[in-house]
């Protein structure tokens, strides 16, 4: 199990649409700059106070690029301020040679070819375009460098192909700092029918389990169990459960750190005196609470059926 599979089992990012990942702080997209590795972000992104905007197109999508001015690009930087006296064929030739880099990134992310149509100005459906339809984007090294910003409207097509989950950053805290409910499984004991069916109020179910620090397991959403041996899949098998009457909350991060770096540092809320239940599925069968039966733990029943 990855993070991705964390990310695609549990509320809330697996109800997220492309539209709500896109607009997530986290959202990082991988990306190639040439020879080298950096990422996409919108995150403190600002929108190009001097914009060049282009009329681009992926394939048959059409599109506003609006790039800012940068070091990145030195012969684009000199003309700068006197880009609107160069004569368009001019300037997007220039444009073309040196930010070939950045619209290959840019036709990579989109898995479209891109084309550039012309100044924005010129295409008939871009004009009178409100600010508002173009989302700013900072591209970053790996380092965490600012290498340049830019600006770029992203019709359905596009947001489907940029708001996927495998872009979102599992270690920014806006994701990390998601709480999830937890149930906190400690047992599961073997009885007979005729066990089961004999227990009353007073017994005590010996629970050596709880004596382990590491003898929890968290089930979290009814997909995943969550322990020191890590994070895996999990369905309800119908075997007897000892667990705590009271969920807990597991910050997403706790399992990021399962899944990437071993046990990880989950929650142990079990204590003297902890509210208990045996159940069997969903019906609960006792409830009780931990306690001890000659210096060992054990679960000291109260009541007996719904």
């Amino acid at each position: 199990m990855n993070t991705l599979d964390l990310l695609s089992a549990l509320p809330p990012f697996r109800d997220w649409s492309p539209a709500e990942i896109l607009a997530s702080p986290a959202w990082a997209m991988p990306c190639r700059l040439g020879t080298e590795e950096g990422r996409l972000v919108s995150e403190g992104a600002i929108l190009p106070a001097d914009p060049l905007s282009l009329a681009i197109r992926f394939a048959d999508v059409p599109a506003t690029l609006a790039l800012s001015d940068t070091p990145l690009f030195p012969e684009l930087h000199t003309l700068w301020p006197s880009r609107t006296d160069v004569p368009a064929p001019i300037l997007l030739a220039l444009v073309e040679k040196e930010c070939g880099p950045l619209l290959q990134l840019l036709e990579n992310a989109a898995g479209r070819e891109l084309a550039i149509d012309g100044p924005a100005e010129e295409r008939p459906e871009q004009a009178g375009a409100s600010p508002a339809g173009l989302r700013p984007f900072s591209l970053l090294r790996a380092s965490g460098e600012t290498l340049c910003t830019f600006a770029l409207t992203l019709p359905p097509a596009l947001v489907e192909t940029f708001g996927v989950r495998r872009n979102l950053n599992v270690s920014h805290d806006s994701i990390r700092d998601v709480a999830l409910s937890a149930v906190v499984q400690i047992a599961e004991p073997v009885l007979s029918s005729a066990d089961l069916e004999s227990l009353a109020p007073g017994d005590h179910l010996l629970l050596p389990e709880a004596s382990s620090p590491d003898g929890a397991t968290f089930l979290i959403a009814d997909r995943l169990a969550a322990s020191a041996e890590g994070v895996m899949p999990w369905s309800d098998s119908g075997a007897l459960r000892i667990v705590l009457s009271d969920p807990v909350a597991i910050p997403f991060g706790k399992l990021v750190d399962a899944v990437t770096e071993g046990a990880g540092d989950l929650p142990r809320p079990l204590h003297e005196d902890t509210a208990l239940s045996l159940l069997r599925g969903p019906a609960t069968l006792a409830t009780g609470r931990l306690a001890s039966v000659a210096g060992q733990p054990s679960f000291a029943i109260e009541t007996v059926g719904d």
